[in-house]
Parts: C-alpha cells; sequence; structure tokens
C-alpha cells in the first residue's frame, strides 16, 4: 500500500492546486489558506516548531507542488493496479472455488463408484461361499446316504446270514421262506361239497379271503385263478349254498420289526403285521403300509427292507413262541 501524501499540518488536507503549500524558511509547510488564515502583521508562525517569518519573500512553492502531484499520480496507478489486482484475486478465488467443487463432486463419484464395486465384490464373494457351502453339505450328504446304504446293506446281509440275532434267537425267516399250504401253523378257509366233504381253498384265495374278513365286511367277492367267488359272512357261506368255515392252526402270529437305529428293533402294529403277512403269503415283492402317519412306506420282500421317504430300514418277520 502507498505511503500517505503530504498534508497541511493545521487543516490536515492534502496539498492541491487549490491548496497550493507554502514553505517556510524553517522549512515546515502549509496549505495557502491555512497560511492566509495564520498572517498578522505580515508575519505568520510555523504550527509545528512556532518560528516566526515575514511573509514578504514567501511565495507557493510550485516545485514541491509539483512533486505532491507525481506522487498523487503514483497513489492514483497503484490504486488502480491494486483494484485490478483484488479483481484477478477475487477471479482466481472463484476459479479455485470452481475448481475445488469439480473435484469434490469428481471425488464423490469416485468414492460411490468404488463403493458399489466394493459392495458388488462382497456379493460376489458371499455368492461363491454360499455356492461352495451347498456344495459341500450336497457332497456330505451324498457320503453320509452312501455310507448308510452300506451299512444296512451289510446289516440285512448279517440279519440274512444269521450273524445278528433278534430277542437271543436266530432270525426265523433269512432266507425268506414262504408258508407252505400244508403248514400247520396257518389259517386258512374250506368250503363244505354236495357229499358233505369239506374241501381247502387253494392259499392265495384262503388269503384273501382272511383279508376281506378281517377288514369287517358283510360281503366281499374274491377273484383268484380265473375264478370268482361270492361270500356272505354273515350266514357263513358261499351265494352258491355251500357252506365255508375258518380254521385257525397258528399258535402265535409273526411280528414284523424293522431296525429303525442302531441296536433299536420296532414293532409294527398288529394291522400292519397281518397286511405284510398276508402279502408275504401270496408271495408278492412289496406293499405300502402305514407307520407313523407315514402312507409312503414301501416293503421290498426281495430285499427285505421297510423304505420310508428317502431311507431304508432292515426287516425281519420273526415267529413268537
Amino acid at each position: 500500500m502507498a505511503s500517505k501524501l503530504p498534508e497541511c499540518p493545521v487543516c490536515l488536507e492534502e496539498y492541491s492546486r487549490t491548496q497550493m503549500p507554502m514553505l517556510l524558511p524553517c522549512g515546515h509547510a502549509l496549505c495557502k489558506l491555512c497560511f492566509d488564515i495564520s498572517t498578522k502583521r505580515n508575519t505568520v508562525e510555523c504550527p509545528q516548531d512556532r518560528k516566526k517569518s515575514n511573509v514578504k519573500n514567501l511565495s507557493p512553492a510550485y516545485d514541491l507542488m509539483s512533486t505532491i502531484e507525481q506522487l498523487q499520480e503514483l497513489k492514483l496507478q497503484i490504486n488502480q493496479e491494486s483494484s485490478v489486482k483484488e479483481e484477478t484475486q477475487t477471479q482466481c478465488n472463484s476459479k479455485i472455488d470452481v475448481l475445488e467443487k469439480q473435484f469434490r463432486e469428481k471425488l464423490t463419484e469416485y468414492e460411490r463408484t468404488y463403493q458399489e464395486r466394493a459392495e458388488k465384490m462382497i456379493e460376489e464373494v458371499k455368492r461363491e461361499e454360499e455356492e461352495k457351502r451347498i456344495r459341500y453339505v450336497e457332497q456330505m450328504n451324498e457320503i453320509s446316504k452312501v455310507n448308510t446304504e452300506k451299512h444296512l446293506k451289510k446289516l440285512s446281509q448279517k440279519i440274512r446270514q444269521g450273524k445278528i440275532r433278534i430277542n437271543g434267537s436266530e432270525n426265523p425267516n433269512i432266507n425268506r421262506e414262504r408258508q407252505n399250504p400244508r403248514d400247520d401253523n396257518r389259517i386258512y378257509w374250506s368250503w363244505q361239497s354236495s357229499d358233505h366233504k369239506w374241501n381247502e381253498y387253494d392259499h392265495s384265495i384262503s388269503s384273501k379271503i382272511e383279508s376281506a374278513y378281517r377288514s369287517g365286511v358283510s360281503y366281499a367277492v374274491v377273484k383268484a385263478n380265473n375264478r370268482s367267488i361270492k361270500i356272505d359272512f354273515d350266514q357263513w357261506r358261499e351265494t352258491s349254498g355251500s357252506k365255508i368255515k375258518r380254521i385257525n392252526t397258528i399258535t402265535s402270529a409273526p411280528l414284523w420289526k424293522f431296525l429303525k437305529s442302531p441296536k433299536k428293533w420296532v414293532a409294527l402294529l398288529d394291522s400292519e403285521c397281518f397286511k405284510l403277512d398276508v402279502a408275504w403269503i401270496n408271495n408278492e415283492n412289496h406293499v405300502s403300509i402305514n407307520i407313523d402317519d407315514e402312507k409312503n412306506a414301501v416293503c421290498n420282500f426281495d430285499e427285505m427292507s421297510l423304505r420310508i421317504q428317502d431311507k431304508k430300514f432292515p426287516l425281519v418277520r420273526e415267529i413268537l413262541s
């Protein structure tokens, strides 16, 4: 900033053409207006050092005024340059603000893009880990299923070979021997001919009559071997008039069990045991039964197994003594 320009020590106004500086012999100066006011009897007193001087030989200091004018022009130029500088500084600051704003916007956009990429990468990693976990669980389930099937197969073989005992006795049906129609330990049905002789039905017909009898119906039609027989259980006759009778030589009913867990055999209900025995006598390969409200339980006599949903269990038929 430029220095302060010379001014009158009395009125403190800067010197100008209207207020010309008057140079006193002591070296101090004051403006023409204050000089005229201070002049008394052709004598003027210096306002700074109080020295008195004769005014006859005093005149305006034009050389000093010329220097002052040069200083004024220089001050004006400096002020203009300062104004231009301030304007330039303002423009620079404005440009800096714009650049800073653009930088912040780009930085924010970059951070948002980076965050989105990071989240996407995290999701991909999570998805890959979940897929790996699912594959691992599936592999372990498959291994467990294979091991379980191998274990059940070996267990079933041991049961058939008589290496595993049930209730302290050997499995009586290792080789799946079917009941002989002439076996004394069985239930069969007979009909009376016109000569009053009793004739035994074929064992497949007997098993179907027995099944209808146990179901509680009063009337049944049994078809087997291209033959149709109509039975009236209330009259204990065929509709043709022949009498019928039921002969029970079983001293103890067979009991069916399945190995639900290692060392834990579970007995089936009597109704299901009867259904299994009927299918067993009829040489059927498999039959469906109900276990604990599970309607899709299937017994396979060839494998001597009981399948409940996707699980397979060893199956045995035990004759109680």
